[in-house]
């Protein structure tokens, strides 16, 4: 999950999304929010058990390598 508002909308999809089954990988360095605090709690709190935090760049690594295994 990536954009703007990581405190509110991008939050509420990962909490929504993990609820409904669904592993979740929230990307720190694409997200953002109103100032740096609140940015950092929200990854506090998705990091403790709604979702896995993860780099944009480790993401896209790890397409391409499925990618290429295909």
């Amino acid at each position: 999950i990536g954009g703007v508002m990581a405190n509110v909308c991008c939050e509420s999809t990962a909490r929504s999304a993990f609820q409904k089954d669904y592993e979740v990988f929230f990307l720190v360095d694409g997200t953002a929010a109103y100032n740096e605090r609140f940015h950092m709690a929200s990854l506090l709190n998705l990091g403790f058990g709604f979702a896995e935090l993860a780099l944009a760049e480790d993401i896209c690594k790890s397409i391409f390598e499925l990618h290429e295994k295909e």
